[in-house]
């Protein structure tokens, strides 16, 4: 059981990294890659949701909102699939971790 959640999760850190769903949301210029207090403070503790503030935009269920280091990331579910926009830019494994949590929480994959 254990070995099961452990490739699903490798799974979806995977399809985080190498989603290539396109480019909805632009990046600021300036903004660096290095771990800061609050990528920590956003990586812990708290319910799954709640700690990217993970929203249903349109109340469908399908298309969602949530943050990473002050930037929102779009993230789209669809039937056994989520399509995060943008996953390029989460470079911390363990936020990376926090938010397929919180999406399989959301929505799990079966």
């Amino acid at each position: 059981m254990k070995r099961t959640a452990a490739y699903i999760i490798m799974a979806l850190l995977a399809l985080l990294l190498l989603a290539g769903c396109g480019s909805m949301i632009s990046a600021e210029d300036g903004e660096t890659a290095e771990t800061t207090t609050e990528e920590t403070a956003e990586t812990t503790g708290g319910t799954a949701g709640e700690d990217i503030n993970l929203r249903d935009i349109y109340g469908g269920g399908y298309q969602y909102l949530f943050t990473y280091k002050g930037e929102d990331y779009t993230a789209i579910y669809s039937y056994d699939n989520w399509c995060v926009y943008d996953s390029y830019k989460i470079t911390s494994g363990r936020a990376m971790k926090k938010i397929c949590q919180a999406l399989i929480y959301e929505h799990p994959i079966h």
